[in-house]
C-alpha cells in the first residue's frame, strides 16, 4: 500500500504491514525507478490517495502509470470532511471501518 502522507502512513500501518508513503500526492512523487522498484518487488500494490479532486486526479495518474490498484477512501465520506486515511480515523475514532473498506477492495492477500 502506498500511500501520499506520513498521517496516513501512520494511520494504515496500524491495519496492513505492508505500507510505505511518498512525500505527497503527485506523480512526481514517484519517479519510474522508484515505481518500478514498488511494483516488482511486491505481489500487488495498492495506491491509497486522498479523495478531494487533486487526490483523486493524481491518484488515476499514479495507478494508470504504474499498474497499480486504486484504493481511495470513499466517496460518501467527503462530504463529512474526510478527505485521507488520517481524517477517516479521526472521525470514526476507531479503525475498524478503515480495516474494513481495505478488505472490501481486497488489499488483505
Amino acid at each position: 500500500l502506498v500511500v501520499p502522507s506520513l498521517k496516513c502512513y501512520m494511520v494504515c500501518k496500524q491495519i496492513y504491514p505492508h505500507v510505505c508513503n511518498i512525500k505527497n500526492e503527485s506523480i512526481g512523487s514517484v519517479p519510474p525507478e522508484i515505481g518500478k522498484k514498488i511494483t516488482e518487488s511486491s505481489k500487488k500494490v495498492f495506491y491509497g490517495g486522498n479523495q478531494d479532486s487533486p487526490g483523486k486526479e493524481a491518484s488515476y495518474k499514479i495507478t494508470g502509470t504504474y499498474g497499480w490498484n486504486h484504493i481511495n477512501p470513499p466517496d460518501q465520506l467527503l462530504p463529512k470532511g474526510v478527505s485521507d486515511w488520517s481524517d477517516w480515523a479521526f472521525q470514526d475514532q476507531s479503525l475498524k471501518n478503515i480495516e474494513k473498506h481495505f478488505k472490501t477492495k481486497g488489499l488483505f492477500i
